[in-house]
């Protein structure tokens, strides 16, 4: 099932319209032909797709599974695709740092679409990265996609190395592609 949010740009009108048009921030559009509907109404309203709350939720409890299967004590957390969160989880023995590390991983996946770890070696020429505020440029931060789209990220902090981290953030996406 495909869910999508009204999102409003522009004028007051737009805003106004957008109220007028329906009350649900998040609706099931689209579900029975199993695509987005086509846009319809005033040109400053669109149809978004979403990341769910359950699916996020899903996906960090198998991050968090993983690695402590392998023995590590993880925080993960888990945006929407503006980077909102939208789920987090701790490991009671998981170090304090690891809440802003798995989060922020997930924020600056979520932002520039692509994996944490490649921020990192972009900062290599591009220093600037470094200074970008609840960033973390470590590897462990992973996209989330549905039909090519980033919908969110799934951030892990807290195993002994980024690889390990971003080993437990794939898992949690592979155990909700089936739902993306």
């Amino acid at each position: 099932m495909r869910f999508t949010r009204l999102a409003a740009y522009g004028s007051a009108a737009a805003l106004a319209t957008t109220a007028a048009l329906g009350i649900a921030a998040v609706t099931n559009a689209g579900a029975e032909s199993g695509s987005d509907p086509a846009p319809s109404g005033p040109s400053g309203v669109g149809a978004v797709t979403v990341l769910r709350t359950a699916a996020a939720q899903a996906a960090a409890q198998a991050a968090l599974d993983s690695c402590t299967a392998q023995g590590y004590a993880v925080t993960v957390s888990v945006v929407s695709r503006d980077g909102a969160l939208l789920a987090l989880l701790r490991n009671e023995q998981a170090m304090p740092a690891s809440v802003d590390s798995a989060t922020g991983k997930a924020y600056a996946s979520a932002s520039f679409r692509q994996p944490s770890g490649n921020l990192g070696e972009a900062a290599n020429t591009n220093p600037g990265l470094l200074q970008m505020p609840g960033f973390v440029v470590l590897r462990g931060g992973l996209p989330i996609s549905s039909a090519n789209q980033v919908v969110g990220a799934i951030g892990v902090g807290g195993a002994p190395g980024g690889n390990l981290d971003e080993a437990c953030a794939q898992a949690g996406i592979d155990a909700i592609k089936g739902e993306l």
